[in-house]
């Protein structure tokens, strides 16, 4: 699949006193503490788990609550 995201930007924005990470339209919130424990490949996972639910979804989503599983993996 060839879908490009039709953004021009994504923006992460780290918060103190948050646990783990949201994607919302534009953004990406992560978690302040994620980002700086030095587990680059967890936070790396995040990212690319974040920036995934851009395309399924935000673009793309399910048409039953059946299937939301595969929204929030």
């Amino acid at each position: 699949m060839e879908i490009p995201l039709p953004l021009n930007k994504v923006d992460f924005i780290l918060v103190p006193d948050y646990d783990g990470g949201m994607e919302n339209w534009g953004h990406v919130l992560l978690s302040e503490n994620l980002a700086t424990t030095g587990d680059d490949a967890h936070l790396t996972y995040v990212i690319a788990h974040e920036l995934a639910h851009h395309w399924i979804g935000n673009l793309a989503t399910v048409d039953s609550w059946r299937w939301i599983c595969l929204q929030v993996l």
